[in-house]
């Protein structure tokens, strides 16, 4: 199951365009969708140390992490 699911999430940096913001909400909103021109994905701006974070509401024990990259 996604624990990640619509939970707390941070970008150092959000990239945009004139019609879409990448923020990091788009990580945790269950769309597995990689492209990038779906506006599906979350994006930081072109920087050095690009960061996300993710706030989990419970403490949990994960045997499992899946990351999907563009």
């Amino acid at each position: 199951r996604n624990i990640a699911y619509k939970q707390k999430a941070k970008l150092s940096s959000v990239y945009s365009d004139p019609t879409t913001s990448y923020g990091a909400d788009l990580a945790v909103d269950g769309n597995r969708n990689n492209s990038l021109y779906g506006k599906t994905c979350t994006h930081t701006k072109n920087e050095t140390s690009p960061s996300w974070n993710l706030t989990l509401q419970s403490n949990y024990v994960i045997k499992r992490f899946i990351l999907y990259n563009r």
